[in-house]
């Protein structure tokens, strides 16, 4: 099951940026932990997305943090543009976008789309990294060749703009 949850992001805010909603896959929060416990990166994610959101366990943001960084170093490159998602909107930890950027860069080279259309999007908008058109639309580009929708949307409004 994939449910998600867009949290409260509106354009004006930093966090517009890395707006990618939380997925998970399994209901069952003792069974995605103890898995998360024998060294699944992926099941670390996952739970952390429960904390996050509040599905099947009592909300928790710092500890969904930590899942996201837990995640992220075990080598799940959700789990990295999720680590990215709680610095950028500060989800159990203060705000950071020089950080939000560090993690969804890791998540794109490891082929995560969403991640490399968030970093397309902050290239674009110049959060956490000098505004930078060029290395937007690379981004932007990747994360729809790796079949982010968002990204495909974004890259065709950019080279649009890039006519007028």
């Amino acid at each position: 099951m994939v449910a998600a949850l867009a949290l409260l992001v509106n354009l004006a805010s930093p966090l517009a940026v890395l707006a990618a909603p939380f997925a998970v896959r399994a209901n069952d929060p003792s069974v995605v932990e103890a898995a998360c416990n024998r060294g699944s990166a992926s099941a670390c994610n996952d739970l952390g997305v429960q904390y996050a959101t509040g599905e099947n366990v009592r909300r928790n943001d710092g500890k969904a943090f930590r899942l996201f960084q837990q995640a992220c170093d075990g080598g799940s490159a959700r789990g990295c543009g999720n680590l990215g998602k709680a610095y950028s909107e500060g989800i159990g930890t203060r705000p950071d976008m020089a950080k939000a950027v560090a993690a969804v860069r890791k998540a794109c080279e490891a082929k995560d789309a969403i991640g490399c259309t968030s970093l397309g999007e902050a290239y674009q908008a110049g959060q956490g990294v000098i505004t930078d058109t060029v290395q937007a639309a690379v981004f932007l580009k990747q994360g729809c060749d790796l079949g982010d929708e968002g990204g495909c949307t974004l890259y065709a409004a950019l080279g649009a703009g890039a006519q007028d």
